[in-house]
């Protein structure tokens, strides 16, 4: 079993996805950062030619997306047996009560709001791998030994 955690980032923003890869580097865990430039691109990569795919560990959504947003792939992952147990985390930049209360409304295991500077972006991303591959059970089974 390889402790990588495979993460599929969903964000339409081209700098947000690549500093949210070179934080992960930077940070120096295992982690495979997966990106999706749209809610669409998410859908057609969980959904379309199963055979071929590998499901994430965990997903990194952002709400306000071309085509298909975050809370219409929310909404589509948990209605979909076989994709219902992967963790989503909503990585937005709306600090709106009423965007997070919708989030869970829909499933989201978590509401982040992304940080406005890189050493925050660190911090969390940091917090993120810590908490889903240490602190968390995935759902897929994969501990990372820390002792």
């Amino acid at each position: 079993m390889s402790n990588t955690i495979h993460i599929l980032m969903a964000d339409d923003d081209e700098d947000d996805r690549l500093l949210a890869q070179t934080a992960f580097e930077e940070i120096g865990v295992a982690c495979e950062l997966i990106f999706a430039q749209d809610g669409s691109e998410v859908i057609h990569m969980l959904c379309d030619n199963k055979e071929a795919r590998q499901l994430p560990d965990l997903i990194l959504l952002d709400l306000n997306m071309p085509n298909v947003n975050g809370w219409q792939v929310l909404e589509k992952i948990r209605q979909i047996e076989e994709l219902k147990h992967l963790p989503i985390i909503i990585f937005t930049t709306s600090n709106a009560v009423e965007h997070a209360k919708q989030s869970y409304k829909l499933g989201a295991n978590s509401y982040v709001k992304k940080p406005s500077s890189y050493p925050e972006l660190i911090k969390v991303a940091r917090e993120i791998y810590n908490y889903w591959s240490i602190t968390a059970t995935l759902p897929c089974e994969k501990v990372v030994d820390i002792y």
